[in-house]
């Protein structure tokens, strides 16, 4: 097998450079590349611009928006450090890796402590905060969720989790209340009546 593997250059045109790909961080973009090579000289300012050129071209590249958010917080735009981190936490959302969204959201908070999240995002990010057990943190979103002025889908939909996570806890009360403050928003949604209903029936 090597041997014919080697003659028809499959590993030379095919199987290497995926390797290659998987293995070397920061060699897929000549403009990361750049960017790199200036924050390694302590040059953050200038790595700016090529990191969003080379976002412009790969809005999707992890590399690229991760050190986005370092050139930012090295030069004091701690908003702006916030906001790559955000969209870096959206594309480990989208690929389902739910411990790189979890790392990357606290350092979102860390980067700015009051980044404002819209309903749809805490929705997104509470799941993955569960799946790593930081149970306290994906209450607190999705309590931010039922006490904010967003649909009634979203805030229903954050007060069943919520709920959820109480009973786990063995917090059965505290999973009424939030269910019954949201009770009246089912009103004009039958199949969430109902669930509703069952779900408050099921609690008890």
């Amino acid at each position: 097998m090597a041997v014919f593997l080697k003659l028809t250059l499959v590993e030379e045109a095919f199987l290497a450079p995926a390797i290659d790909d998987k293995t070397n961080l920061f060699s897929q973009h000549r403009e990361v590349e750049r960017a790199l090579e200036l924050i390694e000289a302590g040059r953050h300012q200038e790595s700016i611009g090529h990191l969003l050129t080379a976002l412009r071209e790969e809005p999707e590249d992890i590399d690229a928006l991760h050190l986005l958010a370092q050139g930012y917080t090295a030069t004091g735009r701690s908003i702006d450090a916030a906001n790559a981190l955000r969209r870096k936490l959206k594309v480990h959302l989208k690929r389902r890796e739910g411990d790189l969204a979890t790392q990357t959201y606290y350092e979102m908070v860390e980067a700015h402590r009051d980044i404002d999240l819209s309903p749809r995002e805490s929705l997104s990010i509470a799941p993955a905060l569960v799946q790593e057990t930081h149970l306290q943190d994906a209450m607190h979103l999705y309590r931010r969720v039922v006490d904010s002025s967003a649909e009634p889908v979203f805030k229903l939909k954050a007060s069943i989790a919520l709920a959820d996570l109480y009973v786990q806890d063995y917090k059965g009360h505290l999973a009424l209340d939030v269910l019954h403050s949201v009770a009246p928003l089912a009103e004009s949604l039958p199949d969430w009546k109902i669930y509703l209903e069952q779900k408050m029936e099921k609690v008890k």
